[in-house]
């Protein structure tokens, strides 16, 4: 599985600077085994739309009395993952808080990033969202 990323960070060692590669002090890192620093799903670089991040999203739930009530965070079990063809970079999740389920939309600037985490997402169901938030995705770098 290859996801596109826009830059890499490396970490020499406890409290020093981070760098982006392409300098020659991190590419000199890399030659010495430097740490990779942990990319978890909330801070991935492709995890935004025109530049706003899009996680978490925000969540949305419709009673049967038609109040339409919001909740933002990371805030519950993650149900259900859905996509649909006709939609290449958006796609809804479905939790379940305090016995209430909610939706939140996606939506990601690319769309094969798109299907990778849709993919991985469903994996995921029946986890917290804070747990599904602190995934580690370094290895899409």
């Amino acid at each position: 599985m290859t996801l596109l990323s826009r830059r890499l960070l490396v970490k020499r060692s406890i409290g020093s600077p981070i760098e982006e590669i392409g300098s020659s002090k991190a590419v000199l890192v890399l030659n010495n085994f430097a740490e990779v620093l942990p990319l978890k799903l909330r801070a991935h670089p492709l995890m935004t739309y025109r530049g706003l991040s899009s996680w978490p999203p925000v969540w949305i739930h419709g009673g049967i009395d038609w109040e339409v009530k919001k909740l933002k965070g990371e805030v519950g079990v993650l149900r259900h993952v859905l996509r649909h063809d006709k939609l290449p970079n958006k796609f809804f999740l479905v939790m379940e808080h305090e016995n209430e389920q909610w939706m939140g939309c996606l939506v990601v600037a690319d769309g094969t990033f798109c299907n990778q985490i849709v993919d991985l997402l469903k994996l995921h169901v029946g986890r917290s969202m804070k747990e599904i938030g602190d995934i580690d995705l370094t290895f899409t770098l």
